[in-house]
Formats: C-alpha cells, structure tokens, sequence
C-alpha cells in the first residue's frame, strides 16, 4: 500500500478556518428577494460490475424536473447564521436553507469524485440509496455570508497553495495533478478546479477494504456576486472510469446551474492559461475516509 497524505484535516481545517472568518459577515440578501436559476444539467450514472444507476433531471416536493427547467428560490427569513427559502419548480415548491458551512461545502466538491468512488466502492449496492447520498439533483450553494475580505480569503488560499504549498505539507510524483484559478472582477468573483490522475490505492474503512486502480478527471467551477454572496452560477463535471477489487467501475457525472441572465465563463484550466493567477501541484490520494463524516454533516438533500 502506497504512503499517502492525508489530504482530508487540511482541507476540513481551511473550510473551517474561512467559515470561522465568515461568521463575521451577513447575508446580504432580504426577505421577499426573488432569484431565479436554470438547471442546465443534472446527472450521475455510475456502473460497478452488473449494476448501475442512472439518476437524471432534479426533484422539487417529489416531482421530477428534467434539465432545462428553472427553479425560483424566494427569500422568507434571514438570521445571522442561515438564510431559508421557499424554491418552487411549476406548482411544486419546499423549504431550503443556507447555512455558514456552506463555504467549506464548497472545498468539499474539491475531491467529491473520490469521495464517492471510496463509498460506493466499499458499500453493499442499493441504487436507492446512491441516488439519494450522491445525485446532487440541483448543484447551488445559492447564498453565502459574506464581508469586505471574503474574497480576499480565495485568492489567499489560491496564492497560498501557489506560493508557499500551504494545503499540504508533502507531495508525491503518484499523486494527482491539481489546478486552480480564480477571477476577481469588481462585481463578480469566479473560481475553478481541475483534478486529474490516476487513483491506485487501497482503500480501508473499517472491517472493509477495496483496492482502487481508475483515473479521474474532475472539473468544477463558481461564480459569486461579491457584493452580496448570491451565487451566479455552478458547475461539476467528470468521469472516473477503471477497476474496484479487478470489477469495472465507472462513474460520471454533470451539474451546471446559472442564474437567469448569467452565463458562466468557459473552462480554461486544462487548456489556454487564464490571464490571472493560477496554481499546479500533486497530491497522492490519502486517507479520506474522514471525510465521509464531514459529507454526512455538511450535504442535505436539495
């Protein structure tokens, strides 16, 4: 079994660091503000052996919406830690909620793939209960509280990593290859994500084990208005495609939402360099199964 790192505590401990600088802040959204946002795609299919899933569109109050459909999120309460809202689709509507770990969510989608990949790879097969923990259904964290230096703090972890390797403290040539970028314009702050590489490991939780031999490619991407915190958009894709204990595995996925009006920027990690700064380093994949808690925590059902 390869030396890994321990990539979960550092992350879990900068989410936890900027949700603590967070708490400072305030949403600044109001009762009866109306935001609208286009689910522009929805999907994960994942395949382990003879069985497999395939979970499209989005579920508002137990009606299932294709992608192409809109969601309507209406402001109804605002306190100093959470944000709730009433999101409808057609006539079918339910209760959200922003809440302050939203922005270490927002790290977490960082590695989700391998994340699912260590779960399901170790789990007894229920499709039910796949689609219910993995299906992100509608991918937002629609509101964010936020103060002068939110951003300020993205582009510290950013320059962080690119300067001084601040996340992790070892690196290995085994590991992944890890890009990220972001853009600060006066009203809008965009960031994105790019994980590729092999995963061939051996992964342990509890009495169970698999042994991991795929390669991934996972992109993702946000879009906040600085001034407010309202999301402007959201997207993940990927696939991870190789072997759990010699059996095929395949997983793939694609969540895009925008708000009506905004249209997020193409990717540029993994092509042409964006004309701001960016970050590349490798990471071996490590004992993540801590994360598995953090997820419990931190995701609900949309």
């Amino acid at each position: 079994m390869k030396k890994a790192v321990k990539i979960a505590l550092p992350l879990l401990l900068i989410g936890l660091i900027l949700a603590t600088q967070t708490t400072k802040g305030v949403y600044q959204v109001s009762i009866g503000n109306i935001f609208v946002f286009d689910v522009i795609e929805s999907s994960m299919n994942v395949t382990l052996g003879i069985n497999s899933t395939d979970n499209t569109g989005f579920e508002i109050d137990g009606q299932y919406f294709n992608p192409g459909n809109s969601v309507t999120l209406n402001v109804t309460d605002v306190q100093p830690t959470d944000v709730t809202y009433n999101i409808s689709a057609g006539a079918y509507s339910e209760i959200g909620q922003s809440e302050l770990s939203d922005l270490s969510t927002l790290f977490y989608y960082m590695i989700a793939p391998i994340i699912t990949v260590e779960i399901i790879s170790t789990m007894q097969w229920n499709d039910t209960i796949i689609a219910d923990i993995f299906h992100e259904n509608i991918l937002m964290r629609p509101f964010l509280s936020v103060e002068a230096d939110t951003w300020d703090d993205w582009i510290d972890v950013v320059n962080g990593i690119n300067n001084n390797g601040t996340i992790l403290s070892e690196t290995y040539s085994n590991g992944f290859a890890i890009e990220a970028s972001y853009y600060n314009t006066t009203t809008d702050f965009v960031f994105e994500f790019l994980l590729t590489g092999a995963i061939d490991e051996v992964y342990v939780t509890g009495t169970k084990s698999s042994i991991l031999n795929m390669t991934i490619d996972h992109q993702y991407q946000f879009a906040y208005t600085k001034a407010t915190g309202v999301m402007l958009g959201m997207r993940m894709e990927g696939d991870v495609s190789g072997t759990a204990n010699g059996t095929i595995f395949e997983y793939n996925y694609d969540y895009h939402t925008e708000q009506q009006g905004y249209n997020l920027p193409s990717y540029q990690l993994g092509g042409p360099t964006w004309p701001f700064p960016g970050f590349e380093y490798l990471i071996a994949l490590g004992a993540l199964g801590t994360l598995t808690t953090i997820m419990v925590l931190v995701r609900r059902r949309k």
